[in-house]
């Protein structure tokens, strides 16, 4: 997201958080309620997808390491075995099918992996009952099958995480169109209604006034799961000034369980997360730009559906 699009978000966030907690004044309407919702929703889809976008792909390189020097020394070892066997049996078309050195599989290309992997496993899945006295052995094969499996997935993982991020980042423009069309179109209509209570309205007016952050920098990012891991909606934060105690945003955790936050400069916060049927939560964090920090908090509780 452009630094734009963040602080028009954390706009909307902070309007939202603001009108919910003062919903009395505006609950009867059953119009401006609905379009509350609507913007409420919208939040918490953005935010998820944000999530989505900005998931790290680290590990996917040093994973698909992994899952290849795995395929390529059960390749090497069943392959050694099989060529023993075809050697002392003189069955040329096994040794014809499974000669591969080390080198040769090092020099493969990952789709050519896989395929000298297929033919060696296939191969020694045919000759097992042969082959077993020459130290072949089922174990063997089932290690070069998950093995190859695994290689094939993380061969296209990296594609498929670009292709996630690109979806997200459509969903997120179009979400962001919906979201400016309902703050301007008909939310700041329906609180025209609102303008004699002067105290009200006017804090509408400071909490929907766009707020230009002086980084671009995420500072902090929150995922909220139980203790089965799973995601924890609507949970309740207040993040206040360490030092201070002064209250900086209040926030509400999206579908997926997930809050972000921008304006926060450098320094140091508490995080109280609260949620009906969960023990509340209260956690210390530092922000120290450019980095954002993440937190995993987990809701210790009931098994209440979120």
């Amino acid at each position: 997201m452009t630094r734009q699009q963040e602080d028009y978000l954390s706009m909307s966030q902070t309007t939202i958080s603001f009108l919910q907690t003062n919903e009395s004044v505006w609950t009867a309407n059953a119009p401006l309620t609905a379009v509350i919702t609507e913007i409420d929703t919208n939040n918490s889809e953005i935010v998820d997808w944000l999530a989505k976008q900005e998931a790290s792909h680290g590990g996917v390189t040093a994973g698909k390491h992994d899952d290849r020097d795995n395929t390529e020394e059960d390749v090497h070892t069943i392959s050694n075995i099989l060529s023993f066997f075809a050697a002392v049996t003189g069955n040329a078309a096994v040794q014809g099918a499974v000669k591969a050195s080390s080198r040769d599989l090092a020099r493969l290309s990952g789709l050519k992996l896989v395929g000298v992997a297929q033919m060696v496993l296939q191969t020694a899945k045919d000759n097992l009952a042969a082959a077993g006295a020459y130290g072949l052995t089922q174990t063997m094969i089932d290690s070069l099958s998950q093995h190859t499996d695994a290689f094939t997935a993380s061969i296209n993982a990296p594609r498929l995480a670009i292709s996630g991020s690109v979806n997200a980042t459509d969903m997120i423009e179009q979400s962001l169109h919906t979201l400016h069309t309902d703050i301007e179109d008909k939310l700041d209509a329906g609180m025209v209604l609102y303008k004699s209570n002067t105290e009200f309205y006017n804090q509408y007016k400071i909490a929907r006034t766009i707020v230009h952050s002086p980084t671009r920098h995420i500072a902090v990012t929150v995922h909220f799961a139980d203790n089965s891991g799973n995601a924890v909606a609507g949970v309740n934060v207040t993040i206040t000034n360490g030092k201070e105690g002064t209250i900086k945003l209040l926030r509400k955790s999206s579908e997926l369980g997930n809050i972000r936050v921008q304006n926060l400069v450098a320094g140091d916060y508490e995080m109280k997360a609260e949620k009906a049927g969960f023990t509340t939560q209260e956690t210390e964090f530092t922000v120290a730009p450019p980095a954002t920090t993440k937190l995993d908090v987990v809701m210790q509780g009931g098994n209440l559906k979120n």
